[in-house]
């Protein structure tokens, strides 16, 4: 069966736009995950209010009390407020008890369910906080799926409000931690601040003293949590494309986002060659929780509509030219292992809506730019032409800073089924190489910026 699904979600802001679109395999997996059986999806019916997690918020209804609210929680649903006081399902704004009763039907995402990697399993903590799943509603919407109950609108600070929702109620921190240099960049962008964003950016880079991984042949950065990088990768995403920043300052925004976003994919839990979410921190010991995933997942998609990787499904690629599909998230044309003349990228052969136009990125990069011969194009495999295409212009830098990102615009007249083709003509040298990490699509009409006007339509 073939199922019908809007490539993504668009959200006008304050004075600028941010996208949050759907990436394939590994954001869609996570959020199939999170909604699964083992994910922290779950029903409200009997959600209470018993004790708080945070000293500050306690009360003589409702006491701070830790280890009596893991006991509670690691079977039933519970609830308390949050970090910045907020309680799902407020029941008059007072944060003080829940609406009672809860709606039938009502669900939510929880802390986690007590599941880590290589099969470690730990007690769950059915806890639902009011600012995770303002956080995981912008996943929800991105990925159409049914979205958080209980989010009752507050006016004081809101953590997460700067992402989603309305930045009234966000102030900049003002610190140097990761996470609050990538949430008030994020706030400055939306204020149409754009020097302001990438000083926060910057300070991002600064701060997680990035080191060249040569095995890998990307970044690593030093950061306290894994939520982190897909924070600072979303920041990335949206700045790499801002026009009011000089085309040095969009570049190594883009060369820094494709060593974040390929170490979220190395970082992801695989059990049995089944995609599942992220670890909160870098122990075996820790869990996969909704922050995570939602922060991660949104790093993934942010900036596009729909992101695919190079080498995975649905993309497809030249299988008898001997390309290499390598560990650190590149499809890969080795001329010294016998790599020949292909298509490093092919697919995913679906249906976009006739009538508008579109913007496709593709992001490579070659070990000797002027010694290598590369295409990318667009095939409407429906009506059998080519409606898009550019020689790439390979860009030259030191290891981990020569990403290219190579774009094609597009008018598509009549709805078709389409393939966006990265083809190697070939290398002049034996010493050779050439990648391509990931491409990028999204809708490029003007005049209708709030429509989804396009279909991605997914073989089931």
């Amino acid at each position: 069966d073939m199922m019908k699904v809007l490539m993504g979600f668009k959200e006008e802001l304050a004075d600028n736009k941010i996208y949050f679109g759907k990436h394939y395999p590994n954001g869609y997996a996570a959020v199939e995950y999170i909604y699964g059986s083992e994910g922290t999806w779950g029903k409200l019916d009997d959600l209470k209010y018993t004790f708080n997690y945070y000293p500050q918020y306690a009360t003589k209804e409702h006491p701070f009390n830790k280890e009596a609210l893991f006991k509670e929680a690691a079977d039933n649903p519970r609830t308390c407020r949050d970090a910045n006081g907020h309680l799902l399902f407020d029941k008059d704004g007072k944060e003080q008890e829940l609406i009672n009763p809860i709606p039938p039907n009502s669900y939510a995402f929880c802390e986690h369910t007590g599941k880590g990697c290589n099969g470690h399993r730990s007690t769950p903590f059915h806890n639902y906080w009011f600012d995770d799943n303002t956080l995981a509603k912008n996943m929800s919407k991105a990925y159409q799926k049914p979205e958080p109950k209980g989010l009752y609108p507050y006016s004081d600070f809101n953590r997460w409000s700067v992402i989603g929702d309305s930045l009234a109620t966000y102030k900049p921190y003002g610190t140097t931690h990761i996470d609050c240099l990538a949430l008030d960049g994020i706030y400055f962008y939306r204020l149409g601040k754009f020097e302001a964003a990438y000083e926060h950016w910057e300070k991002i880079i600064e701060v997680s003293h990035p080191t060249y991984d040569p095995t890998n042949q990307r970044f690593d950065y030093s950061m306290a949590d894994i939520y982190h990088f897909g924070l600072s990768a979303l920041l990335s995403a949206i700045l790499m494309n801002c026009d009011f920043l000089s085309a040095d300052q969009r570049s190594i925004t883009m060369q820094h986002y494709v060593s974040l976003r390929s170490l979220i994919l190395s970082k992801q839990v695989v059990e049995n060659g089944i995609l599942k979410g992220w670890l909160s921190g870098f122990h075996l010991t820790d869990l996969i929780n909704t922050e995570t995933i939602a922060a991660n997942v949104l790093g993934l998609g942010a900036g596009a509509d729909l992101v695919f990787e190079g080498g995975k499904p649905p993309m497809d690629y030249s299988k008898d030219c001997n390309f290499y599909i390598r560990s650190h998230n590149v499809i890969s044309a080795a001329v010294e292992g016998g790599s020949k003349a292909g298509f490093l990228c092919l697919g995913p052969y679906l249906n976009f809506e006739g009538g508008h136009k579109y913007i496709v990125e593709f992001f490579v990069r070659a070990s000797y730019p002027s010694e290598c011969r590369a295409e990318v194009s667009v095939y409407d495999m429906t009506n059998k032409k080519i409606i898009a295409t550019s020689r790439v212009v390979f860009h030259s830098g030191t290891p981990g800073l020569n990403w290219t990102k190579s774009r094609l615009s597009f008018a598509l007249p009549a709805t078709g089924s389409l393939s966006f083709r990265c083809y190697l003509f070939g290398c002049s040298s034996s010493r050779n190489n050439m990648d391509l990490s990931f491409i990028r699509i999204k809708g490029a009409d003007q005049n209708t910026p709030h429509d989804l006007h396009y279909q991605y339509l997914m073989q089931k």
